[in-house]
């Protein structure tokens, strides 16, 4: 039963990982985006990965960008 917990929280967490990315790629796909819109895009990344408890291997790979 808790190896089943674990796995479920684990998914959960992976949906709020991809979930910024997956809006971005939208809102990027449009065809009135400006730079203001992609550096938001990058905020709501930042701030998605920065609730994970991967974190730290995550927040290094958006300040590179």
């Amino acid at each position: 039963m808790h190896s089943m917990i674990a796995s479920l929280l684990r998914c959960i967490e992976a949906e709020f990982l991809v979930r910024p990315l997956v809006v971005t790629s939208l809102q990027l796909q449009r065809d009135q985006t400006s730079l203001a819109d992609a550096v938001l895009s990058y905020l709501n990344i930042y701030v998605g990965f920065d609730k994970s408890r991967c974190r730290h291997e995550l927040i290094p790979i958006i300040e590179k960008r």
